[in-house]
């Protein structure tokens, strides 16, 4: 096995520990093990990808069935991607200045 180091901002650092826990990981490492094997497996098995998209719109599809489903209005998600876009422009800008 061989060891890779990553870094990451903070703000993704929180989001990663969040996901372990909802995900039922030890800690962040065993999550993004988990994660990167997926996504080697997807990307090298014939039509991984195609079968794991086509999973992932189902299952969006049945969630929007469900009972007390909640939608999000298309303005409302691209004024926090816009958000969320200067932010990240933002920081950048400070670590390069």
């Amino acid at each position: 096995m061989i060891s890779i180091e990553v870094e990451i901002d903070d703000e993704t650092a929180g989001a990663l520990d969040e996901l372990a826990r909802e995900k039922g990981h030890a800690d962040r490492p065993s999550l993004l093990l988990q994660m990167i094997a997926a996504f080697v497996q997807r990307e090298t098995e014939p039509k991984g990808y195609d079968a794991w998209f086509r999973d992932e719109v189902e299952s969006a599809l049945r969630e929007m069935d469900e009972p007390g489903a909640e939608f999000v209005a298309h303005e409302d998600v691209m004024s926090e991607a816009r958000e969320r876009l200067e932010s990240r422009l933002s920081q950048a800008g400070k670590r390069a200045g």
